[in-house]
């Protein structure tokens, strides 16, 4: 695959700079780049970081590196739909197929499709593909419009959750603007991490089972856990957020509405980790059962690839869950199926029991072993 990508697209397209696989040879000629000083849990938006690890890779997911000139000659041929400076890249009916919206695909917004490896969109009524990256230590984003034969690419050198849309969309609208000798478009709105729009859905008291007592408030767009005598601002998108506490770091906190196909269904549950917390507005079963065989899956596994890295099992309202965030449905053949998403087809088994204690567990392939932190 290596010398494919480097005789068909690099080479064509005078891309001189760019690797078609990662390797240590060429971590020299790489910027320096980071990632969470503390990869076990969620990761706020402007959390620690440090200087992350060399990686090789040959998948086709992830295995270029290029420069930003390099970049610009490939977003120039996306423009020109398959021309380089060269020639053509691929024809003319290759290109439409690859900007034909063939599948919808609301994971990238509320009007985006799938074309052949890229999203298909508008822009101002402009046809525009678009799509972004994750590395170990690297965010991307690319987007091209079509109609104004104009694009951008922006990368950032930290993973921390983040693409980088807003920056590449604001370029084409200053290309975009400046062609047509308009007035330049605004900034971007800013989005601050701790606001969160709909904070009173959340706020209230959460008891437990137990006695425990969980208090969120809303105040000026942000939601506050109140614990210890302190207000503490979440950071979160959805019904899931982050807690940047050290009592609260090793988990999301993951909010349930009556009606969980229903965004605007009142707040009724909490849960953080194992812990389960409902509102007086939860009518539901406080008691749960599971096969006592479970307890010995609860722990953290962790693997030291940095994609893999760590997983918590937990068990909650009788459900097997990865990070409180992910539940697990038990399948055939020992598998168990992980069901953030109706159709994921990833998978998780477990394997050897010593002392009463799962010392491995396999999700989708790799191994994660058992080790004792916090």
């Amino acid at each position: 695959m290596p010398d494919v990508l480097r005789d068909r697209i690099f080479k064509p397209l005078g891309m001189t700079q760019s690797e078609p696989v990662i390797n240590l040879d060429m971590r020299q000629r790489i910027a320096k780049n980071y990632y969470a000083f503390q990869s076990d849990r969620p990761f706020p938006r402007y959390g620690r970081l440090c200087e992350a690890p060399a990686i090789v890779s040959s998948d086709g997911a992830g295995c270029i590196v290029a420069t930003p000139r390099d970049m610009g000659f490939y977003i120039q041929m996306i423009a020109n739909h398959g021309q380089g400076s060269k020639g053509r890249l691929v024809s003319e009916e290759s290109f439409a197929l690859f900007s034909q919206p063939h599948i919808k695909a609301e994971e990238f917004g509320p009007t985006a499709s799938y074309g052949y490896g890229m999203a298909i969109d508008t822009l101002e009524d402009h046809k525009v593909v678009r799509h972004t990256g994750g590395m170990v230590s690297f965010m991307s984003s690319i987007q091209v419009d079509l109609d104004e034969r104009v694009g951008a690419f922006c990368s950032v050198n930290a993973m921390q959750g983040y693409r980088p849309n807003p920056v590449s969309e604001y370029a084409i609208r200053l290309m975009r603007a400046h062609r047509e000798k308009k007035s330049l478009p605004s900034l971007p709105t800013p989005n601050p991490p701790t606001q969160v729009n709909n904070a009173v859905d959340y706020a209230g008291t959460y008891s437990s089972v137990d006695g425990g007592k969980l208090e969120l408030a809303a105040e000026d767009k942000k939601l506050l856990l109140v614990h210890q005598n302190q207000k503490i601002a979440l950071e979160g998108s959805g019904d899931t957020f982050t807690v940047a506490h050290p009592d609260f770091d090793r988990f999301a906190l993951v909010f349930t509405r009556a009606d969980e196909k229903d965004p605007k269904s009142p707040v009724v549950e909490a849960g953080w980790g194992a812990d389960w917390f409902y509102h007086s507005r939860y009518s539901g079963p406080k008691q749960f059962d599971y096969p006592k065989e479970w307890e010995s899956y609860v722990g953290h596994y962790r693997n030291e690839n940095p994609w893999v890295g760590s997983t918590r099992v937990v068990i909650r309202k009788g459900k097997l869950m990865l990070d409180g965030t992910t539940p697990l449905e038990k399948g055939e053949g020992g598998l168990f199926y992980l069901r953030d998403e109706e159709h994921n087809p990833e998978w998780i088994s477990f394997g050897e029991i010593v002392s009463g204690k799962c010392m491995r567990i396999k999700m989708s392939g790799e191994d994660l072993w058992r080790v004792v932190t916090a």
